[in-house]
């Protein structure tokens, strides 16, 4: 298991070595006989194991064997690590998506409560959003900070019939889907939005 370790690490010694070399020396004509020479290198460190195998005749499988065993026990600690960072970006990605839709949101009668968003983690690319508003308790555009904040008194709309308030508010999700699909790039039927009710 060791000398497997060794040699990848004479391996990667030896690349970074030959990178530094290349930066250092400079252009002309000897360089290609360097290269040369660090090339004639590299394939007598590659075939060392077979060296090693054919003339001393005891090649032990038991050591391949251990040394396969801690790749794989590399292979999940990076499944691991990369499930960590998953999680982060999306944490970040909802966190941002969220702040964004709330400054969006500055203008209407809603405020964001929740948000959920199914995207591609690679390319960033939104496929849904679902959120959760209620309605504002002091009109859109004005703080709702105790020193800046003025009586507001809620008038509900005159309801003639069910159908048109129903109609009413329908429109007001409509406009809302339409300025958060213009704005990330999401298809308005991917957008769904549901309304708490006030308390």
């Amino acid at each position: 298991m060791s000398y497997i370790n060794d040699y990848v690490r004479n391996i990667a010694f030896f690349l970074i070595f030959a990178s530094f070399a290349g930066i250092i020396l400079p252009e002309g004509k000897y360089k290609k006989y360097i290269n040369v020479v660090l090339g004639l290198v590299l394939i007598v460190i590659l075939l060392s194991p077979f060296y090693r195998f054919l003339s001393t005749g005891n090649f032990d499988v038991d050591e391949l064997i251990d040394s396969l065993n801690i790749s794989s026990a590399f292979a999940s600690d990076v499944s691991q690590y990369e499930e960590m960072r998953n999680r982060a970006i999306t944490s970040e990605f909802l966190t941002s998506l969220r702040a964004y839709t709330e400054n969006l949101l500055l203008e209407s009668n809603f405020v964001l409560t929740d948000l959920s968003a199914d995207f591609d983690i690679n390319t960033g690319t939104i496929m849904s959003m679902h959120l959760t508003v209620k309605e504002r308790e002091s009109p859109p555009g004005e703080p709702n900070s105790d020193q800046n904040r003025r009586p507001f008194i809620r008038i509900e709309p005159i309801r003639i019939n069910n159908f048109a308030a129903r109609n009413v508010e329908s429109q007001e999700i409509t406009d809302m889907k339409i300025m958060i699909s213009n704005f990330y790039g999401v298809d308005v039927d991917n957008i769904y939005i549901e309304v708490q009710e006030m308390r």
